[in-house]
């Protein structure tokens, strides 16, 4: 019900600005005088106020006068992209119309498009680095728009942690150019993929220090930074799994003998501990 409710919100929004009681009346019509109507009309009721809420809470809707504040995402025009990528073997034409797709990613209501996530899972071992991370920064965008809270959401992330992970994980850990495993890393810390932490050892143990240092700045600026649930970069693998990623860097900073390893983890330890605000002394050296 409150999933309906939202979208009868949305639709009811979309030809215009409403005040509270014009938004109320289109969604539910009048109160009906009818005392045996009136449970019915009760309980819809209670539904549209908690979508309501949402949806001004989430930033969907601004209040006072209702007006959406994004632009929904045209999902026919998304179909069409995705059959005239399909009909062309043209890598330049499939640049281009990934870079449409990825624009109608980053507005709301995407990720219920038919055959995208397909379309996308695809993509990712598609053999031009530039159409793959399109397709990383695709699920990003939808990824930052999920809330576990509402049901059909966290189905969503769950489909989408079952579908993409294991490809996420092997660009994450291959020899694809630094900047792709570095989305892919950003990814699977945002869909709270647990083998991720895996990964991250993997670089803190093992990384040259060149390779080291253009992961540094993002294991400060967001795969060691706290969850956030009004962030774009929503860190789950720090929500849910924060023990397990401290209990690895702690084994790492007390039981390798190497001393740039044992470093490296300790930095990562103080940004769990004080967030990428603070800096610990020494961190300039730590490569």
């Amino acid at each position: 019900m409150s999933l309906d409710a939202r979208r009868t919100i949305l639709k009811s929004l979309e030809s215009g600005a409403k005040t509270p009681d014009e938004l109320r009346d289109k969604c539910l019509g009048q109160r009906p005088k009818e005392t045996e109507k009136q449970t019915e009309y009760a309980t819809k009721y209670q539904a549209y106020r908690r979508a309501l809420e949402s949806l001004v809470t989430e930033g969907v809707i601004e209040q006072s006068k209702y007006r959406l504040t994004e632009e929904e995402a045209d999902q026919r025009y998304i179909r069409a992209s995705i059959k005239r990528f399909e009909e062309t073997d043209d890598a330049t034409r499939h640049h281009i119309l990934m870079e449409d797709i990825e624009a109608e990613c980053r507005k709301r209501e995407v990720i219920s498009t038919p055959r995208l996530l397909i379309f996308i899972e695809q993509r990712l071992l598609d053999e031009t680095e530039e159409v793959r991370k399109l397709a990383i920064s695709c699920l990003r965008y939808m990824t930052s728009r999920i809330d576990e809270s509402r049901r059909e959401d966290a189905k969503y992330l769950k489909r989408m942690k079952t579908d993409y992970a294991n490809r996420l994980l092997e660009i994450a850990s291959e020899n694809s150019s630094i900047e792709m495993r570095i989305e892919a890393l950003k990814l699977l810390t945002e869909l709270g993929e647990p083998r991720a932490i895996s990964v991250i050892e993997d670089i803190v143990a093992n990384s040259p220090p060149e390779i080291f240092g253009q992961f540094k700045f993002i294991f400060k600026a967001e795969i060691c930074n706290r969850y956030d649930e009004n962030a774009f970069s929503k860190n789950r693998l720090v929500r849910d799994y924060k023990d397990r990623l401290r209990n690895m860097l702690a084994d790492l900073s007390v039981k390798v003998e190497n001393d740039q390893t044992r470093k490296r983890a300790e930095f990562l330890l103080w940004q769990l501990r004080y967030g990428r605000t603070n800096t610990m002394s020494g961190e300039q050296e730590i490569k």
